[in-house]
């Protein structure tokens, strides 16, 4: 999920968001991952007045270096972000109205319910057919080890030298 987010516009994102709060970034609700984005941008900046003797080789290999801890430390608070997420459905599920969007229509469900007294609701919150999409939520989902590939280290290596 993580590499299908750097490959959908994920630095790209930050950039906007970068330029956007330019002026103090300290003072701003930053998405996941984005201050180890703006530390990996400080570390390769850093090391390319630092390295200007290296060979190209070396560059490249302490560069992937520096791109695969961004990758781990991203994967981690993502891993960290998905669990607290999973924790709140389990608390909070008997309070959300599950909508079937392939078998209902969702702005008519948000219509009907909008429209219910409070023990009305509770009545619908406990109804078969919401207990039968609660289930829908607890589905374990094993997230893939994390391997950086070639060519997203490539993606993220020309974006940043751009």
């Amino acid at each position: 999920m993580m590499l299908e987010m750097i490959f959908d516009g994920l630095l790209e994102e930050f950039e906007e968001f970068l330029k956007i709060n330019k002026l103090d970034i300290s003072q701003v609700p930053y998405p996941l991952g984005f201050k180890e984005y703006l530390n990996l941008k400080e570390v390769i900046k850093r090391q390319r007045s630092e390295i200007r003797y290296l060979s190209e080789s070396k560059r490249q290999e302490q560069l992937v270096k520096q791109i695969t801890h961004f990758l781990e430390q991203f994967y981690g608070q993502t891993r960290q972000y998905s669990k607290q997420q999973k924790k709140y459905f389990k608390v909070y599920n008997q309070e959300f109205i599950w909508i079937d969007v392939d078998q209902q229509d969702p702005i008519k469900v948000i219509n009907e319910t909008l429209n219910l007294d409070k023990e009305n609701l509770k009545e619908y919150l406990n109804s078969k057919d919401q207990d039968k999409l609660k289930i829908i939520p607890a589905i374990k989902y094993k997230e893939p080890a994390f391997k950086p590939n070639k060519i997203l280290l490539y993606k993220i290596q020309k974006f940043i030298e751009q």
